[in-house]
């Protein structure tokens, strides 16, 4: 049991130190020896608990994967539709749950889009948090699966995730006030999110008559 103890305590201590290195200097140039020596440990060390760095990287999306199902499902459940300040007010506290973790997001969304990061079945990882997505979009509106992952995944989950990444960039580059411009994004956010779920909710029930 102590031994066991150790190794998670070693394991952790791995994902954090890797975590740290991945944000400073981005995967690529990231090396496992500089994973190990900021762990405290060994080069075989590391290697003993995982294999490769991919692995590592993936370990630390799945650790956040996780984080934001937890997330999504304290502050989404029992939101409805026909409340839209409420379903509005939920929204904002998911930008905030997001802004608060920029940094992982900015980092694991740099790797997808640089077309470096090329190890399947990853995006897979958010396939519970789709889900969850897909009961608000409107999962038994009749639509096909790829119909429904498309207008969850690019329509819904990317721009939450991108808006906390640009925010700072885009208010500076553009001298925009950042309150009145995140207002303006959970605004339109929610009204093509609210509209997007009317239609879908319209198609099905089409479907469904014919």
């Amino acid at each position: 049991m102590a031994g066991n103890k150790m190794g998670a305590q070693t394991k952790e201590k791995i994902i954090l130190a890797a975590e740290q290195e991945f944000l400073e200097k981005g995967f690529e140039k990231t090396r496992v020896e500089e994973i190990a020596r900021r762990a405290g440990i060994t080069r075989a060390m590391l290697f003993y608990h995982f294999n490769t760095k991919q692995n590592l990287f993936n370990e630390i999306i799945k650790r956040f994967v996780e984080l934001v199902k937890i997330e999504f499902q304290a502050v989404m459940a029992g939101a409805h539709a026909e409340d839209a300040a409420d379903f509005r007010s939920r929204l904002a506290a998911m930008l905030d749950f997001y802004g608060e973790r920029r940094a992982v997001l900015r980092l694991v969304l740099s790797e997808y889009i640089s077309g470096r990061h090329s190890d399947p079945g990853t995006l897979a990882l958010f396939n519970e948090v789709f889900a969850l997505i897909a009961g608000l979009v409107g999962k038994d509106a009749g639509l096909r699966r790829e119909e429904l992952l498309a207008r969850v995944f690019f329509f819904n989950m990317l721009p939450m995730l991108a808006y906390p990444c640009l925010e700072d960039q885009f208010c500076a580059d553009f001298s925009l006030p950042a309150d009145q411009t995140r207002e303006t994004f959970l605004d339109t956010f929610a009204e093509v999110f609210l509209n997007n779920l009317s239609a879908s909710l319209r198609e099905g029930q089409g479907e469904g008559a014919g």
